[in-house]
């Protein structure tokens, strides 16, 4: 069975200082009544998080063995940078200027590793 899992920025952190606030990793809710989303921890509590850096694992790595997920920013060896975004039903990489490679087959052609996030590093793009 693959593993489902999102990350997120906790919103009380983002909210006061953005490059302070921290990932966490677990699954994911959304709180109907105000569409908030909740992440929980392996002890079963949770947290509001902010629903803009909410991000799904891919099931893939990097060539670090990182896991990737969603709004990632991979660089491959020849020094392209894309994001990684969920498009027309499969994980692909976002150049900029057009949404190209499937995920799978970008990273199996190319030696790709993290450098960043949408997120954290937008300027990386």
């Amino acid at each position: 069975m693959r593993e489902i899992l999102f990350r997120a920025k906790n919103l009380d952190d983002w909210l006061t200082e953005k490059s302070l606030a921290k990932w966490f990793y677990g699954d994911l809710m959304h709180d109907g009544g105000e569409s908030r989303c909740l992440y929980f921890h392996d002890d079963g509590s949770d947290m509001q998080v902010d629903p803009d850096t909410v991000g799904q694992f891919t099931g893939m790595s990097d060539c670090n063995r990182k896991w990737i997920y969603e709004g990632d920013i991979l660089e491959s060896d020849s020094g392209k940078r894309a994001a990684v975004v969920w498009n027309e039903g499969c994980w692909r990489m976002d150049f900029g200027k057009y949404v190209g490679f499937n995920l799978y087959d970008f990273i199996n052609v190319n030696r790709v590793e993290i450098v960043g996030n949408i997120h954290d590093n937008p300027e990386l793009m």
